[in-house]
């Protein structure tokens, strides 16, 4: 699947499995899961361009890739789920800094 995304999209975080039927999983995890950002979609939404609008994408084995709009500070290194779409602007909900925060702001903020 990695070897199918377009060129700008980064993993930015790889979720391993162990299972007991897979005694070798434990000395190296399985990779089943992963999150990417693509690098070259991402809006920024103030004037200042510090807040970047952009999309995860989470990928599992055969299953359905899931989209999930985020906003980036790009200068605190916080993110934001978007909230909700008020006149066509997206509305960030609280900023936090998740477990993968770091590792997508370093791929989107330039």
């Amino acid at each position: 699947t990695r070897s199918l995304l377009p060129k700008n999209t980064v993993v930015v975080a790889e979720i391993g499995e162990t299972a007991f039927y897979k005694p070798w999983s434990y000395i190296k995890p399985q990779v089943l899961k992963f999150v990417a950002v693509d690098t070259d979609k991402g809006l920024f939404a103030d004037d200042g361009k510090t807040v970047l609008q952009t999309n995860l994408y989470f990928f599992e084995r055969r299953m359905s890739a899931n989209t999930w709009p985020v906003f980036i500070d790009c200068k605190k290194r916080l993110q934001a789920n978007v909230k909700s779409v008020e006149n066509g602007v997206p509305v960030p909900d609280s900023w936090n800094k998740g477990q993968y925060t770091g590792q997508i702001a370093q791929a989107v903020c330039r």
